[in-house]
């Protein structure tokens, strides 16, 4: 990979970067919890050269033509074991402090929290000459435009969470958030995968059950 395209693609990642400075969630909280501001604070940040590795991978996501879909089918998911106890509280952990970076606009703790295969196929997508908060949008879409930004996020409440039958190391589960313009809580579907200490958040896409 030559020079010039390492360093364009650096630049777009910290173009990434700067979009995710603006809120990701809208909306004041409901009934639900929000997560405290220490849930963030305990996450260890992205840094420097976790950017240039993941520039490095920006190559090989480009050669497998891998993208990403915003929705998906519940029918067509594949079924598994049912998760734990302790498996949902430790994914309930991430996305609590997932919320809680977003909570507090804190761009490098919430890359953390995603797995280096989400995190270059959302840069990717940069990389075709779209613009950053559109990408971003388009693909998590959890964000939504609205006059009480500023307001804290609860945390999504796990409906079901399961272990993939041909991919058992993974969680796959469907939460339900409280977004701002619907009268009734939305579900979607979010896979975990292990990453650092616990899990991270390899896919987030709206849950379509009919």
């Amino acid at each position: 990979m030559s020079y010039l395209v390492r360093v364009s693609r650096l630049l777009v990642a910290f173009a990434f970067l700067g979009a995710l400075s603006t809120p990701l969630f809208a909306g004041s909280a409901s009934a639900q919890t929000v997560p405290s501001s220490f849930a963030c604070s305990d996450v260890d940040p992205m840094n420097l050269l976790d950017l240039f590795n993941l520039v490095d991978d920006l190559q090989e996501m480009s050669d497998a033509n891998a993208y990403l879909t915003t929705s998906v089918y519940g029918p067509t998911l594949q079924d598994g074991e049912e998760a734990s106890a302790a498996d949902q509280t430790a994914i309930q952990e991430t996305m609590d402090a997932f919320i809680a970076c977003v909570n507090e606009r804190d761009p490098m703790r919430i890359l953390s929290l995603l797995s280096e295969r989400y995190q270059a196929l959302m840069v990717l997508d940069l990389l075709g000459g779209a613009d950053a908060m559109s990408v971003i949008a388009d693909q998590i879409p959890t964000i939504v435009e609205s006059d009480d930004a500023a307001e804290p996020v609860a945390s999504p409440e796990i409906v079901r969470a399961w272990r993939p039958t041909g991919n058992p190391t993974d969680i796959w589960a469907v939460v339900s958030a409280t977004v701002p313009g619907f009268t009734t809580p939305v579900e979607f579907f979010v896979a975990f995968t292990p990453g650092g200490e616990g899990w991270v958040i390899d896919y987030i896409a709206r849950y379509d059950s009919k």
